[in-house]
């Protein structure tokens, strides 16, 4: 059995905390491409367990207001072009039970990418709120269909779908039927040619998806009032910023809770903006550093210039900064220009550098 190591992101520290008898407007349907090309490397992976991978970390990660559901194609039926599998309707299945099905799709046949949103629109009208469809592969429609048309045909019917398309090293061809899909329904078409770039696409999916279902809350619910704070193991304010408008609402400090409309939001730290995040109504938080995978670090000696390199290329400089709120991770420390050693800042730890 393929173990699949889940991205447990800062989103996940509030998704246990958000329990409610109804989705505010929020379903995602993730179309899993099965077909033989899947098998192909990415990075010295499979494709298929590249997408899989990272498929999982974002439904694991959603917040239990939006309902997910999975459909794959070709993994059952290999030799056909109808082998296309809703494997569950969103909200028909519990996330765990849609993990263990994800981890079983099998590649191994043609790209019938129609015939898969064709079903999708089946299923989408089944219900009466929109949908966010979020389709991965790495291949052209191999089954005689035409998606692009397919795409069109759903929107001229009023099937409320947005579709975002994640391209696997796509040729220029592929990536013009592919973007075709996106573009007709709004959505976003991206091509990734690395893992790297993989984890990036679904990391800014996540927001979307959470945002479109945040700009759909039922007025009643938005009228709501949740409570939030910061803990002690926070440097500095924090702004918390509308995640659908970028709007700066207000500064929390880390005695008095600041009432918010329930609704989607983003925490703006010194160096660090959150995902996005759902406030319920009557919920009362105090929102901690290490729940958003923050660290803490300062220099020992004051004035005392330090770079902290990450292996994606970001620096932190340190200049006056006691104490710096940081994501954690790896980092490579720099001291006038000298790399002197590498530091593995865990979520909630605070460390202290003596540059001496």
């Amino acid at each position: 059995m393929r173990f699949i190591p889940f991205l447990i992101g800062a989103f996940m520290a509030f998704a246990p905390g958000l329990q409610s008898e109804e989705a505010p407007g929020g379903r995602v349907l993730f179309i899993l491409d099965g077909s033989g090309s899947m098998m192909r490397s990415l990075d010295g992976v499979s494709r298929i367990a590249a997408a899989t991978d990272v498929m999982a970390g974002l439904i694991d990660g959603l917040p239990d207001e939006i309902e997910a559901g999975l459909m794959s194609y070709s993994h059952e039926r290999p030799r056909a072009c109808d082998g296309v599998t809703l494997i569950a309707a969103p909200g028909a299945m519990s996330r765990e039970d849609m993990l263990y099905s994800l981890a079983y799709v099998r590649p191994g046949g043609g790209t019938p990418i129609a015939a898969s949103l064709q079903r999708a629109g089946a299923v989408i009208r089944q219900g009466d709120t929109a949908v966010s469809v979020v389709l991965v592969s790495d291949g052209f429609e191999t089954c005689g269909g035409d998606p692009c048309a397919v795409a069109r045909q759903l929107r001229r019917e009023g099937v409320d779908v947005t579709i975002h398309v994640v391209g696997i090293r796509v040729d220029a061809r592929m990536r013009e039927s592919l973007s075709c899909v996106a573009q007709s329904t709004g959505g976003a078409f991206h091509g990734v040619e690395t893992m790297d770039a993989l984890y990036q696409t679904f990391d800014r999916l996540r927001e979307r998806i959470v945002r479109d279902a945040a700009l759909r809350l039922p007025e009643e619910r938005a009228d709501a009032v949740a409570k939030i704070r910061l803990g002690g193991d926070v440097t500095g304010p924090v702004d918390v910023i509308d995640a659908s408008s970028g709007t700066v609402l207000t500064r929390l400090s880390k005695t008095a809770f600041e009432p918010l409309p329930a609704g989607a939001y983003q925490f703006v730290f010194a160096d660090y903006t959150s995902p996005p995040f759902f406030a319920e109504p009557n919920d009362v938080r105090t929102i901690l550093a290490r729940d958003f995978g923050l660290a803490r670090i300062g220099v020992l000696v004051p004035g005392v210039e330090v770079d902290l390199r990450r292996a994606d290329g970001r620096v932190f400089h340190m200049k006056g900064h006691p104490l710096m709120q940081i994501p954690a991770g790896a980092y490579t420390v720099v001291l006038d220009g000298v790399e002197v050693e590498t530091i593995v800042l865990a979520p909630g730890e605070m460390h202290f550098l003596d540059p001496w």
